[in-house]
């Protein structure tokens, strides 16, 4: 069974969720969603932020999309076309469920951080909870797994 997960952007506290439908584990998505930072880092150099959050205001839901949640592609696409908007799919798993949300990855731009949240916690004290504090079913929300700063992360 895939690992499932979401990687989101985060802005004026709200995050826009778009859910990973390959595998979410750090080694696959982490490592995916690290490199289209880099990628915006070469790219837009010292700018890049300014243009992560241009992503951030582009993106709807639609109920008509169904398969364009792969970062890569979203950041590309916005690169080539400089798009007016970012269609994606709203996601079917919620970060506020721990037992179907393994992975969460969120590009914080408001203290420009990239945390990585953790699943399937069933421990009440867990620091670093993303949002929710009493657990749906048997689990908690993800809590925080690693938090770096995006001026870390080397091209």
């Amino acid at each position: 069974m895939p690992i499932r997960g979401l990687w989101g952007i985060h802005k004026n506290n709200e995050t826009k969720f778009i859910e990973i439908e390959k595998r979410a584990d750090p080694e696959y998505a982490g490592e995916i969603i690290t490199e289209a930072i880099r990628l915006m880092k070469r790219i837009y150099e010292e700018e890049y932020v300014q243009h992560l959050e241009k992503i951030f205001y582009l993106i709807e839901y639609s109920q008509q999309i169904t398969d364009n949640s792969d970062i890569v592609i979203i950041i590309s696409n916005y690169i080539k076309k400089a798009n007016k908007e970012i269609l994606i799919k709203e996601p079917i798993i919620s970060i506020y469920d721990g037992t179907y949300c393994e992975w969460a990855y969120v590009i914080n731009l408001d203290d420009e951080t990239f945390e990585v949240y953790r699943g399937l916690n069933d421990k009440k004290d867990l620091q670093g909870r993303y949002f929710l504090a009493e657990p749906r079913g048997k689990h908690y929300a993800p809590g925080l797994f690693k938090k770096v700063c995006l001026k870390e992360i080397k091209i």
